[in-house]
């Protein structure tokens, strides 16, 4: 999780073990996790604004589906500098047109903006695999 933006100390770790207990990491199979990537601006510094990710995340994916899933998560606040950088890189390479509102969800190199497409999309795209 190196360079991930707007974790504050003890944050990471939390991150860590959340990862760790939703089945996220990699089970040793050889294969490179598909990147999710979640962008959010907020401007409270001690608000999680990611949470609402996560809760949607929990409700879209079932516990035995997230154990066989390959995946790994990132939050990213575009609040801070290096996150919004990070944001903009991200949708010059994938064709996110210019004034597209956050939240955006990247998932491998599909996105979705907005909550509602993010929950229309979890379940299909990490689970039944659908583009």
């Amino acid at each position: 999780m190196a360079g991930m933006c707007g974790y504050k100390a003890g944050r990471g770790l939390a991150m860590l073990c959340i990862i760790g207990m939703l089945g996220m990491v990699s089970c040793g199979n050889g294969e490179e996790p598909l990147q999710i990537e979640f962008y959010y601006e907020n401007v409270c510094a001690s608000c999680e604004g990611d949470a609402d990710f996560f809760a949607l995340y929990n409700r879209c994916i079932s516990p035995e589906e997230k154990e066989a899933l390959n995946a790994e998560i990132a939050t990213y606040n575009v609040f801070m500098d290096s996150c919004k950088v990070r944001f903009e890189e991200r949708a010059q390479d994938l064709g996110i047109p210019d004034g597209t509102s956050l939240p955006v969800l990247i998932i491998g190199e599909e996105w979705f903006d907005g909550y509602e497409k993010m929950e229309e999309a979890l379940h299909r795209v990490l689970i039944e695999g659908g583009h």
